[in-house]
């Protein structure tokens, strides 16, 4: 499973974004192993380093007892990564900010690592204004990218307020927007409109260890 990511502003300087999918697998109910992060990846080269998973942590709501009952509105992930060399992850690469509850229809930038360019060897980006999906799975209220990008980018940030100077800005949603789903129409983000700031606490986890420092 290839996917995409990003560091994401937290106490612990550790956290990283994604989407569910790229943690877990619905089909089989099992959680995708040796799970590692390279930020800045460029055709095989890690500048940033490569950082392996601690903890895995997805809402049940998104898989709650079978594949059949997946909930596409619930695709987003967190990681908890070990330090490398004594360093966290954050104080290497800089955080996102994550905005909350803001509003829908803003010019937003989107950056992950589709296969269908470059053969996902380099980070693409696009920045448009979101709209309502014309595509997507049955029940999905979330927002749509007019994007090319496809399977890869999965997990990449939509950002907006995006400086490209310095390439911070704030990553947009209820609690944090992701690419969840590829179609051939466009791209789709998470943008539950109930999942605010309380959702870590008032929704059930389902957390995979990896029981590494």
């Amino acid at each position: 499973m290839l996917c995409s990511a990003s560091v994401v502003t937290a106490p612990s300087k550790s956290l990283v974004a994604t989407a569910a999918h790229c943690l877990f697998d619905d089909s089989t109910r099992t959680w995708h192993t040796n799970w590692i992060f390279v930020p800045a990846y460029n055709k095989r080269a890690a500048p940033l380093g490569i950082w392996p998973a601690r903890y895995v942590t997805i809402l049940n709501a998104y898989a709650p007892s079978s594949a059949s009952s997946k909930n596409s509105n619930y695709d987003v992930g967190f990681v908890v990564v070990s330090p490398v060399n004594t360093r966290k992850i954050a104080q290497v690469t800089g955080s996102q900010g994550i905005k909350f509850n803001a509003p829908r229809n803003q010019l937003t930038y989107s950056a992950g690592y589709p296969s269908n360019i470059a053969n996902g060897e380099t980070m693409s980006s696009c920045t448009f204004q979101t709209t309502a999906p014309r595509c997507g799975p049955s029940g999905y209220v979330g927002q749509a990218l007019r994007c090319s990008m496809t399977q890869g980018c999965s997990g990449g940030p939509w950002i907006v307020d995006f400086i490209g100077a310095t390439g911070l800005g704030y990553i947009n949603s209820a609690v944090v927007a992701v690419t969840s789903a590829q179609t051939l129409c466009e791209t789709l983000c998470i943008k539950q409109a109930k999942l605010h700031l309380y959702a870590l606490k008032l929704l059930k986890l389902q957390t995979r260890y990896f029981g590494r420092q």
